[in-house]
């Protein structure tokens, strides 16, 4: 009951941030990274309440902390933040379009190239916590040419700012 109540009073904080521009601290990522791991601690019926209970303006701040979570992933050189910013993909529920998952999900491809983690493994691994329309989704991510999954391929490029790792519109 907690962390349910944990749970939700994050997603809170998520939805009241500001995710139009990159966070100049990692609180965001921290507490979308405790958000993951209180999902995936949850009862498989309260996860499925959680996700079909996302507002829309909460659905694309995840998005958003997907890609800062990626960025961080190449930044840190961790897989961790790979694995909560695809987490983030399966909370989300890909209820809107999907063409913008992928987006951000390209983003993850990236920094997981990039760091040498195997995005296919963390994608199935995602799989067991995701709804079916979010496996299927998953799915035809991980199964696309790579060619498709690539930054160019959303006219997106990696910058290093700083000495920071960043994505860029191209």
């Amino acid at each position: 009951m907690a962390d349910e109540q944990s749970l939700e009073n994050f997603l809170h904080s998520l939805e009241a941030a500001s995710t139009r521009f990159r966070p100049k601290s990692s609180e965001l990522i921290d507490t979308g990274l405790r958000v993951v791991e209180l999902y995936l601690g949850a009862a498989e019926c309260d996860r499925r309440a959680i996700s079909s209970g996302t507002s829309s303006r909460l659905r694309k701040k995840l998005l958003s902390i997907s890609g800062f979570m990626a960025e961080e992933a190449m930044n840190a050189n961790d897989p961790k933040w790979i694995r909560a910013s695809v987490l983030l993909h399966v909370i989300e529920d890909f209820t809107d379009d999907f063409r913008e998952n992928f987006r951000y999900l390209i983003l993850s491809n990236h920094a997981a190239v990039k760091i040498g983690v195997n995005m296919r493994h963390l994608i199935g691994e995602a799989m067991a916590y995701s709804s079916e329309r979010t496996s299927g989704f998953l799915k035809v991510f991980g199964d696309r040419d790579d060619s498709l999954n690539r930054l160019g391929a959303f006219g997106v490029v990696e910058d290093c700012i700083c000495g920071r790792f960043t994505f860029k519109p191209a």
